[in-house]
């Protein structure tokens, strides 16, 4: 009903200049959606309702879309609490699975949909959310429950945050998570799996939330030429140089692997670029030239005469 109703006012001319016809009796209509997100079998159906709300023009005001996204928190934070070991006991109903995963992905849908269309919002109620349930440290190899709730967690950070400033707030949380990760504070051990798989996890979802946003050439992607790859190049060089004798997590292979896309895919979306920087001693030129196989980064000091290439 509602989807219908989108779409006759949709079809119409001047559309933004009407009140859509749902409007007389949107207040019923959206109560009646509330409730049903308390019910598991009715969620689904609510979400869909809620999602078709958001996105109808002229309908919902901001304090709408900060009830119904605040309301639809309150189940992810009751999903979050509900979440243990026993999904994965033998004893699991399959059909309760099923309908888990419906109402994750219907859940999901909605909440891009709310960040199309009310991202300020999205990014100040539920992105904290998902950014809190993501552990500062890594989940041991037994906690088979929490290394799936984490990945669940950045599947749906990595499929909500393509707009431009949810995927801002993203890369700054992640990336301090991942910082984290590297420099723990305390001993963490001889074993570094787990802390090295958290890792890769968080790098892998900025690199294909990266990815995602490259192939319809987003034009906020080229600015993270100043801000994520210095970032990441801080943390591998900094674990590269360290004098600590234990073995950096940073270290791994898997992780220099996906740091080196991400820098592709952010370096690939300029076009050749020039810079000159000038001091009072000699003028530094940098050129990027982005090519297919591997991103070269040339570094040409003029009173020195040298070339640099960093692969």
């Amino acid at each position: 009903m509602v989807n219908s109703a989108r779409d006759s006012n949709d079809q119409g001319k001047g559309v933004d200049e009407f009140d859509p016809v749902l409007t007389p009796y949107k207040d019923e209509v959206l109560g009646v959606y509330i409730v049903g997100l308390q019910s598991t079998l009715l969620r689904s159906a609510a979400l869909s309702g809620l999602k078709a709300m958001t996105l109808s023009n002229n309908l919902l005001t901001d304090e709408e879309h900060r009830f119904i996204i605040h309301k639809v928190n309150d189940v992810i934070l009751k999903d979050h609490g509900d979440y243990d070991d026993t999904r994965f006991d033998n004893s699991t109903d399959s059909i309760a699975i099923f309908n888990q995963k419906i109402h994750s992905e219907v859940m999901l849908e909605f909440l891009k949909a709310a960040g199309d269309c009310a991202p300020r919002i999205i990014a100040e109620q539920t992105l904290p959310l998902l950014f809190a349930s993501l552990p500062d440290s890594a989940p041991r190899r037994e906690a088979v429950a929490d290394r799936e709730k984490c990945w669940q967690t950045l599947t749906v950070l990595r499929k909500l945050c393509i707009q431009q400033a949810l995927f801002e707030s993203m890369v700054v949380r992640l990336m301090t998570k991942f910082d984290i990760l590297c420099f723990p504070s305390g001993d963490v051990g001889s074993d570094l799996e787990p802390f090295q798989a958290c890792a890769h996890m968080i790098l892998k979802t900025l690199g294909q939330t990266l990815e995602t946003k490259v192939k319809p050439k987003h034009s906020d992607v080229a600015k993270y030429i100043d801000s994520l790859v210095p970032r990441i190049f801080n943390i591998f060089v900094a674990s590269a140089l360290s004098t600590d004798k234990r073995k950096m997590i940073a270290s791994d292979p898997r992780l220099l692997r996906v740091a080196g896309e991400i820098i592709t895919l952010v370096v690939q979306s300029l076009p050749v670029l020039f810079v000159s920087r000038t001091t009072t001693s000699s003028r530094t030129d940098f050129y990027y030239f982005p090519t297919q196989e591997t991103t070269v980064l040339c570094c040409r000091t003029i009173k020195g005469h040298s070339i640099r290439r960093f692969h």
